[in-house]
């Protein structure tokens, strides 16, 4: 009889050590998911604050479970949106050169405008310099032909900078919703 308590006294032991240790690795599992968790959550809102590069966490990122794969996807994401960011910055200086080279063209066009001008005054003027005006305004409009024909592949160039930026805008809407839905989840 005292040997079966002893027996049960040991089996109830080994039993309180074995809820024990399973209590504690719970406790550290629940810890260490959580503490994942609110990475990847505080990274979500530094994404959806515009924060793209944020020193990332070597320890998260070595995970090889769901919540590390959702912290890779969110490396991804911001890796993504810095590529789209940087699209739309290079498309926005491609635009700014145009307009510039158009800012430009249309000072040669007013330049132009008031040679012509001149051009004619002179040709009322007086019947002996008329011949020599009259070739320089031709000349003067054959450059102002030009630089007309230069002011419409501008404004095609800038059509094509202005729906690409609309595209990458679209993206950039598209992935900040994603991220919202995906945030409020």
């Amino acid at each position: 009889d005292e040997m079966l308590s002893q027996e049960a006294i040991k089996m109830m032991s080994i039993s309180v050590a074995v809820i024990i240790a399973a209590v504690i690795f719970t406790v550290l599992m629940a810890a260490s998911i959580t503490r994942s968790l609110k990475y990847a959550i505080s990274s979500f809102g530094k994404v959806a604050e515009g924060k793209l590069t944020a020193q990332k966490n070597q320890k998260y990122e070595k995970r090889s479970d769901e919540i590390g794969d959702m912290i890779h996807g969110i490396e991804k994401l911001k890796g993504s949106l810095r590529n789209v960011i940087g699209s739309i910055k290079e498309s926005s200086e491609l635009l700014m050169h145009s307009a510039e080279a158009m800012e430009n063209t249309a000072v040669m066009t007013n330049q132009n405008s008031n040679e012509v001008g001149c051009a004619i005054e002179e040709i009322s003027k007086g019947a002996v310099t008329q011949a020599q005006d009259t070739e320089i305004a031709m000349g003067n409009v054959e450059q102002m032909g030009g630089m007309i024909g230069q002011i419409v592949d501008d404004v095609h160039a800038m059509t094509e900078c202005a729906n690409a930026m609309g595209r990458s805008g679209n993206e950039v809407s598209e992935i900040i919703v994603e991220l919202e839905e995906y945030t409020k989840k």
